[in-house]
C-alpha cells in the first residue's frame, strides 16, 4: 500500500491551479489620458457635512432630512460624492437611550 502525504497533494493542486490560472489569464493594456478636470470619485475626495443637532443644543442647526436633489446637485455640478452626516445628541445626554423618533431619522 502506497502511503500518501495530504500536505504534498495540497501544495501540487495549488500550485497547478496557480499555474493554470496565470496561463490562462488576459492581458489588457489600458492607456490613461491626462486631464485637469474635476473626476467624481466614490471612494475618497471632497465632501459635504451635514450637522444636526437635537433639542437640548444651543446650537441652531435643528435635524433636517438631506434631499435627494440636494446631493445629485453635490455629485453633478460640484463632483462630490462623500458626504459626512454628523448627529449631536444633547437631548438625550442624560438618557439611557436614543428616542425611536430621532433613530428613524438617522
Amino acid at each position: 500500500m502506497k502511503k500518501v502525504c495530504i500536505p504534498k497533494l495540497l501544495l501540487l493542486l495549488v500550485l497547478n491551479m496557480l499555474t493554470a490560472s496565470y496561463l490562462l489569464s488576459q492581458q489588457t493594456t489600458i492607456n490613461f489620458i491626462s486631464s485637469s478636470a474635476i473626476i467624481a470619485n466614490p471612494e475618497r475626495g471632497w465632501y459635504d457635512d451635514y450637522y444636526s443637532h437635537t433639542d437640548g443644543s444651543s446650537l441652531s442647526t435643528n435635524y433636517h432630512p438631506l434631499s435627494k436633489k440636494e446631493l445629485i446637485a453635490n455629485r453633478e455640478n460640484d463632483k462630490i460624492t462623500l458626504i459626512l452626516r454628523l448627529f449631536y445628541l444633547h437631548e438625550f445626554l442624560d438618557q439611557n437611550s436614543v428616542s425611536e423618533t430621532y433613530l428613524s431619522k438617522i
